[in-house]
Protein backbone atom coordinates (compact mmCIF):
# COMPACT_ATOMS: atom_id res chain seq x y z
CA UNK A 1 0.00 0.00 0.00
CA UNK A 2 2.89 2.54 0.84
CA UNK A 3 4.44 1.73 -2.40
CA UNK A 4 1.59 2.00 -4.33
CA UNK A 5 0.93 5.58 -2.54
CA UNK A 6 4.62 6.65 -2.83
CA UNK A 7 4.26 5.63 -6.94
CA UNK A 8 1.28 7.78 -7.49
CA UNK A 9 3.03 10.58 -5.53
CA UNK A 10 5.84 10.20 -7.72
CA UNK A 11 4.31 10.28 -10.72
CA UNK A 12 2.23 12.85 -9.66
CA UNK A 13 5.25 15.13 -8.51
CA UNK A 14 7.04 13.91 -12.30
CA UNK A 15 3.97 14.84 -14.06
CA UNK A 16 3.97 18.44 -12.29
CA UNK A 17 7.70 18.78 -12.93
CA UNK A 18 7.07 18.49 -16.70
CA UNK A 19 4.00 20.88 -16.92
CA UNK A 20 6.31 23.41 -15.05
CA UNK A 21 9.19 22.83 -17.20
CA UNK A 22 7.65 22.82 -20.80
CA UNK A 23 5.33 26.08 -19.24
CA UNK A 24 8.76 27.77 -18.74
CA UNK A 25 10.28 27.19 -22.26
CA UNK A 26 6.86 27.70 -23.77
CA UNK A 27 6.26 30.95 -21.68
CA UNK A 28 9.87 32.30 -21.74
CA UNK A 29 9.36 32.08 -25.89
CA UNK A 30 6.27 33.55 -26.31
CA UNK A 31 5.36 36.07 -23.64
CA UNK A 32 8.42 37.74 -22.95
CA UNK A 33 7.68 40.50 -24.90
CA UNK A 34 4.15 40.69 -23.03
CA UNK A 35 6.37 40.76 -20.18
CA UNK A 36 7.97 43.09 -21.31
CA UNK A 37 5.10 45.59 -22.07
CA UNK A 38 3.37 45.09 -18.80
CA UNK A 39 6.55 46.34 -17.48
CA UNK A 40 7.08 49.33 -19.71
CA UNK A 41 3.17 49.84 -18.59
CA UNK A 42 3.58 49.65 -14.93
CA UNK A 43 6.67 51.88 -15.46
CA UNK A 44 4.42 54.36 -17.16
CA UNK A 45 2.14 54.25 -14.57
CA UNK A 46 4.54 54.58 -11.82
CA UNK A 47 6.18 58.24 -13.21
CA UNK A 48 3.17 59.26 -15.07
CA UNK A 49 2.37 61.64 -11.83
CA UNK A 50 5.72 63.37 -11.34
CA UNK A 51 5.41 66.24 -10.24
CA UNK A 52 8.16 67.75 -12.64
CA UNK A 53 9.79 65.83 -15.71
CA UNK A 54 12.57 67.93 -17.55
CA UNK A 55 12.64 65.67 -20.79
CA UNK A 56 10.06 62.35 -21.50
CA UNK A 57 11.77 60.44 -24.17
CA UNK A 58 9.37 58.88 -25.59
CA UNK A 59 8.52 56.03 -29.06
CA UNK A 60 9.67 52.85 -29.80
CA UNK A 61 12.39 50.10 -29.50
CA UNK A 62 14.76 52.44 -31.30
CA UNK A 63 14.33 54.94 -28.36
CA UNK A 64 14.03 52.18 -25.39
CA UNK A 65 17.05 50.79 -26.34
CA UNK A 66 19.43 53.64 -27.79
CA UNK A 67 18.76 56.87 -25.27
CA UNK A 68 20.15 56.18 -22.24
CA UNK A 69 18.20 58.47 -20.13
CA UNK A 70 20.67 57.65 -16.68
CA UNK A 71 23.08 60.16 -18.36
CA UNK A 72 21.11 63.03 -19.09
CA UNK A 73 20.76 65.11 -15.67
CA UNK A 74 17.83 66.06 -14.13
CA UNK A 75 14.32 64.24 -14.16
CA UNK A 76 14.33 62.56 -17.72
CA UNK A 77 12.11 59.70 -17.99
CA UNK A 78 12.33 57.21 -21.34
CA UNK A 79 8.68 55.66 -21.93
CA UNK A 80 9.64 54.63 -24.98
CA UNK A 81 7.57 50.78 -25.45
CA UNK A 82 9.01 48.03 -27.77
CA UNK A 83 6.78 47.64 -30.82
CA UNK A 84 4.68 50.89 -30.45
CA UNK A 85 3.10 52.66 -33.54
CA UNK A 86 2.87 56.36 -33.93
CA UNK A 87 -0.70 55.74 -32.53
CA UNK A 88 0.33 53.79 -29.39
CA UNK A 89 3.14 56.71 -28.62
CA UNK A 90 0.39 59.88 -28.72
CA UNK A 91 -1.72 57.26 -26.66
CA UNK A 92 1.09 56.96 -23.97
CA UNK A 93 1.30 60.40 -24.16
CA UNK A 94 -2.29 61.83 -23.47
CA UNK A 95 -1.60 59.72 -20.39
CA UNK A 96 0.79 62.67 -18.51
CA UNK A 97 0.20 66.24 -17.66
CA UNK A 98 2.31 68.07 -20.22
CA UNK A 99 2.27 71.13 -18.59
CA UNK A 100 4.88 69.66 -16.00
CA UNK A 101 7.33 68.45 -19.03
CA UNK A 102 9.36 71.01 -18.41
CA UNK A 103 12.18 71.34 -21.61
CA UNK A 104 11.04 68.95 -24.27
CA UNK A 105 9.45 65.95 -25.53
CA UNK A 106 11.78 63.33 -27.42
CA UNK A 107 10.15 61.78 -29.91
CA UNK A 108 12.14 58.22 -31.20
CA UNK A 109 9.78 56.68 -33.55
CA UNK A 110 11.40 54.43 -36.43
CA UNK A 111 8.61 55.29 -38.39
CA UNK A 112 8.81 51.39 -39.59
CA UNK A 113 5.18 51.27 -40.16
CA UNK A 114 5.03 47.44 -41.54
CA UNK A 115 6.29 46.29 -38.51
CA UNK A 116 4.66 48.33 -36.06
CA UNK A 117 1.08 48.00 -37.50
CA UNK A 118 1.30 44.51 -37.72
CA UNK A 119 -0.52 41.95 -36.27
CA UNK A 120 1.41 40.28 -33.61
CA UNK A 121 2.44 44.09 -32.27
CA UNK A 122 -1.76 45.25 -32.55
CA UNK A 123 -2.36 41.72 -30.33
CA UNK A 124 -0.06 42.28 -27.80
CA UNK A 125 -1.25 45.90 -27.16
CA UNK A 126 -4.65 44.82 -26.89
CA UNK A 127 -3.61 41.78 -24.66
CA UNK A 128 -2.12 43.76 -22.06
CA UNK A 129 -5.30 45.82 -21.95
CA UNK A 130 -3.20 49.23 -23.65
CA UNK A 131 -6.54 48.92 -25.84
CA UNK A 132 -10.16 48.90 -24.42
CA UNK A 133 -12.98 47.73 -26.28
CA UNK A 134 -14.19 51.42 -26.39
CA UNK A 135 -10.75 52.23 -27.76
CA UNK A 136 -10.80 49.50 -30.10
CA UNK A 137 -14.17 51.04 -31.31
CA UNK A 138 -13.26 54.32 -31.82
CA UNK A 139 -10.38 53.29 -33.80
CA UNK A 140 -12.27 51.12 -36.17
CA UNK A 141 -14.94 54.00 -36.62
CA UNK A 142 -12.75 57.25 -36.32
CA UNK A 143 -9.86 56.18 -38.22
CA UNK A 144 -10.59 53.68 -40.11
CA UNK A 145 -10.37 56.35 -43.43
CA UNK A 146 -6.36 56.81 -42.72
CA UNK A 147 -6.12 53.49 -43.28
CA UNK A 148 -4.97 52.57 -40.23
CA UNK A 149 -4.52 48.48 -39.63
CA UNK A 150 -6.26 46.87 -39.32
CA UNK A 151 -9.30 48.64 -39.45
CA UNK A 152 -9.83 49.32 -43.01
CA UNK A 153 -9.97 45.57 -43.71
CA UNK A 154 -12.37 43.92 -41.54
CA UNK A 155 -15.56 44.37 -40.09
CA UNK A 156 -15.56 45.33 -36.65
CA UNK A 157 -16.33 41.49 -35.23
CA UNK A 158 -13.48 40.52 -37.57
CA UNK A 159 -11.20 43.41 -36.36
CA UNK A 160 -11.54 42.26 -32.86
CA UNK A 161 -11.05 38.63 -33.64
CA UNK A 162 -7.98 39.49 -35.14
CA UNK A 163 -7.30 41.54 -32.12
CA UNK A 164 -6.84 38.62 -29.88
CA UNK A 165 -5.93 35.75 -32.87
CA UNK A 166 -8.71 33.68 -31.69
CA UNK A 167 -12.32 32.54 -32.79
CA UNK A 168 -14.12 33.42 -28.86
CA UNK A 169 -16.38 36.42 -29.15
CA UNK A 170 -14.44 39.34 -27.73
CA UNK A 171 -16.64 41.24 -24.83
CA UNK A 172 -15.25 43.15 -22.03
CA UNK A 173 -14.88 40.40 -19.75
CA UNK A 174 -13.35 37.84 -21.90
CA UNK A 175 -10.38 40.33 -22.63
CA UNK A 176 -10.45 41.21 -18.68
CA UNK A 177 -10.02 37.19 -18.03
CA UNK A 178 -7.32 37.35 -20.57
CA UNK A 179 -5.20 39.96 -19.36
CA UNK A 180 -5.85 38.78 -15.77
CA UNK A 181 -4.45 35.44 -17.06
CA UNK A 182 -1.38 37.19 -18.74
CA UNK A 183 -0.52 39.07 -16.03
CA UNK A 184 -0.59 35.69 -14.09
CA UNK A 185 2.00 33.96 -16.60
CA UNK A 186 4.30 36.78 -15.98
CA UNK A 187 5.47 36.35 -12.54
CA UNK A 188 6.24 32.12 -14.00
CA UNK A 189 9.13 33.78 -15.47
CA UNK A 190 10.16 36.35 -13.59
CA UNK A 191 10.23 38.37 -16.73
CA UNK A 192 8.11 40.87 -15.78
CA UNK A 193 9.76 41.77 -12.33
CA UNK A 194 13.07 41.44 -14.20
CA UNK A 195 12.01 44.42 -17.10
CA UNK A 196 10.45 46.53 -14.25
CA UNK A 197 13.33 46.90 -11.97
CA UNK A 198 15.43 47.23 -14.83
CA UNK A 199 13.11 50.18 -15.76
CA UNK A 200 12.98 51.64 -12.70
CA UNK A 201 16.61 51.91 -12.31
CA UNK A 202 17.71 53.04 -15.41
CA UNK A 203 14.38 55.88 -15.98
CA UNK A 204 13.17 53.79 -18.22
CA UNK A 205 16.14 52.50 -20.44
CA UNK A 206 17.35 49.30 -20.90
CA UNK A 207 19.65 46.71 -23.07
CA UNK A 208 19.97 43.13 -21.98
CA UNK A 209 23.22 42.95 -24.30
CA UNK A 210 26.45 43.68 -23.66
CA UNK A 211 29.04 44.78 -26.30
CA UNK A 212 30.67 41.74 -27.99
CA UNK A 213 27.58 39.53 -28.08
CA UNK A 214 27.14 37.68 -30.77
CA UNK A 215 24.59 39.62 -33.43
CA UNK A 216 20.97 37.51 -33.43
CA UNK A 217 21.01 37.49 -37.47
CA UNK A 218 23.46 36.24 -39.68
CA UNK A 219 25.08 38.87 -41.98
CA UNK A 220 23.71 37.91 -45.08
CA UNK A 221 20.01 38.53 -43.30
CA UNK A 222 21.19 41.65 -41.48
CA UNK A 223 22.73 43.41 -45.06
CA UNK A 224 19.45 41.86 -46.71
CA UNK A 225 16.54 43.84 -43.80
CA UNK A 226 18.59 46.74 -43.70
CA UNK A 227 19.13 47.39 -47.10
CA UNK A 228 15.67 46.64 -48.30
CA UNK A 229 14.21 48.85 -45.72
CA UNK A 230 16.61 51.68 -45.85
CA UNK A 231 17.69 51.80 -49.80
CA UNK A 232 14.86 53.45 -50.38
CA UNK A 233 13.34 57.24 -50.09
CA UNK A 234 11.67 57.57 -46.90
CA UNK A 235 7.88 57.71 -47.04
CA UNK A 236 5.48 58.61 -44.14
CA UNK A 237 2.30 56.85 -44.74
CA UNK A 238 -1.19 58.72 -43.91
CA UNK A 239 -1.83 57.32 -40.61
CA UNK A 240 1.66 58.02 -39.36
CA UNK A 241 1.52 61.24 -40.52
CA UNK A 242 -2.56 61.53 -38.97
CA UNK A 243 -0.92 60.79 -35.35
CA UNK A 244 2.57 62.78 -35.62
CA UNK A 245 0.25 65.56 -35.99
CA UNK A 246 -1.62 64.44 -32.82
CA UNK A 247 1.16 64.61 -31.08
CA UNK A 248 2.30 67.87 -32.17
CA UNK A 249 -0.93 69.13 -31.60
CA UNK A 250 -0.44 68.51 -27.47
CA UNK A 251 3.49 68.87 -27.14
CA UNK A 252 4.12 71.94 -29.09
CA UNK A 253 3.97 73.61 -25.95
CA UNK A 254 7.71 72.21 -25.25
CA UNK A 255 10.33 71.25 -27.63
CA UNK A 256 9.21 68.20 -29.34
CA UNK A 257 12.47 66.71 -30.80
CA UNK A 258 12.62 63.90 -33.54
CA UNK A 259 15.15 61.99 -33.79
CA UNK A 260 16.49 60.85 -37.13
CA UNK A 261 16.23 56.88 -36.89
CA UNK A 262 19.59 55.84 -35.75
CA UNK A 263 19.92 52.31 -38.14
CA UNK A 264 21.39 54.16 -41.28
CA UNK A 265 24.08 55.39 -39.21
CA UNK A 266 25.59 52.09 -39.98
CA UNK A 267 25.67 52.72 -43.65
CA UNK A 268 29.65 53.08 -43.56
CA UNK A 269 29.66 49.55 -41.40
CA UNK A 270 28.08 47.69 -43.88
CA UNK A 271 29.14 49.41 -47.28
CA UNK A 272 25.33 49.87 -48.24
CA UNK A 273 24.01 53.26 -50.09
CA UNK A 274 21.54 54.62 -47.88
CA UNK A 275 21.90 57.81 -49.15
CA UNK A 276 18.46 58.17 -50.64
CA UNK A 277 16.47 57.33 -47.37
CA UNK A 278 18.94 60.21 -44.93
CA UNK A 279 18.23 62.60 -47.61
CA UNK A 280 14.88 62.10 -47.90
CA UNK A 281 14.12 61.87 -44.25
CA UNK A 282 15.53 64.59 -43.12
CA UNK A 283 14.29 66.77 -46.06
CA UNK A 284 10.19 65.92 -45.24
CA UNK A 285 11.05 66.73 -41.38
CA UNK A 286 12.97 69.84 -42.34
CA UNK A 287 9.75 71.10 -44.25
CA UNK A 288 7.62 69.53 -41.49
CA UNK A 289 9.65 71.95 -38.99
CA UNK A 290 9.48 74.86 -41.21
CA UNK A 291 5.71 75.06 -40.56
CA UNK A 292 5.17 73.61 -37.22
CA UNK A 293 6.94 76.13 -34.34
CA UNK A 294 8.64 73.98 -31.77
CA UNK A 295 9.46 70.72 -33.82
CA UNK A 296 12.70 70.39 -34.11
CA UNK A 297 14.73 68.24 -36.30
CA UNK A 298 17.82 66.46 -34.69
CA UNK A 299 19.51 64.11 -36.45
CA UNK A 300 22.07 62.22 -34.25
CA UNK A 301 25.66 62.37 -36.62
CA UNK A 302 27.50 59.97 -34.91
CA UNK A 303 29.67 56.81 -37.22
CA UNK A 304 28.35 53.34 -35.51
CA UNK A 305 29.98 49.87 -36.26
CA UNK A 306 28.47 46.71 -37.11
CA UNK A 307 29.39 45.83 -33.87
CA UNK A 308 27.37 48.26 -32.51
CA UNK A 309 24.31 46.11 -33.24
CA UNK A 310 22.80 43.08 -31.24
CA UNK A 311 20.59 42.62 -34.23
CA UNK A 312 18.59 44.34 -37.51
CA UNK A 313 16.39 46.19 -35.07
CA UNK A 314 18.65 47.47 -31.70
CA UNK A 315 21.82 48.73 -30.48
CA UNK A 316 24.02 47.13 -27.53
CA UNK A 317 24.44 49.43 -24.53
CA UNK A 318 27.88 50.70 -25.72
CA UNK A 319 26.43 52.11 -29.04
CA UNK A 320 23.38 53.53 -26.38
CA UNK A 321 25.75 55.44 -24.36
CA UNK A 322 27.29 56.79 -27.93
CA UNK A 323 24.29 57.90 -28.81
CA UNK A 324 23.15 59.65 -25.85
CA UNK A 325 26.56 61.39 -25.58
CA UNK A 326 25.55 62.89 -29.15
CA UNK A 327 21.61 63.56 -28.28
CA UNK A 328 23.71 65.33 -25.03
CA UNK A 329 25.55 67.81 -27.02
CA UNK A 330 22.59 68.47 -29.42
CA UNK A 331 20.43 69.34 -26.26
CA UNK A 332 22.96 71.82 -24.85
CA UNK A 333 23.17 73.38 -28.52
CA UNK A 334 19.42 73.96 -28.58
CA UNK A 335 20.07 75.65 -24.87
CA UNK A 336 22.39 77.44 -26.36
Amino acid sequence: MKKKLFKIIVTILSFLLIINVFTRIVLKKYYRTTARHFASLAYIEKIKSQSQIDYLIIGDSTGLHTINSKLISGRTYNVCISGASLLDTYKTLTLFDLSRIKKGIILTNSFNSKIHYGEDFWKRFVLTNSYSIKDLSKIFNEDKTINIFPSNQFTPIEFYFTAIATKLLLNKYALEALSEYLKSLRWNVNFYQKYTLSYIANNGFTTLVDPGTKFQLKDEEFFKQYFNFYSRPFQINVTDYYYLNKIYQIASRGNLLLIMPLLPLADKATNLNVTNFKDSYESYFKNYEIHHPGFILAPIKIELKRSDFFDFNHLNSEAANKTTMALLKLLKKLKD
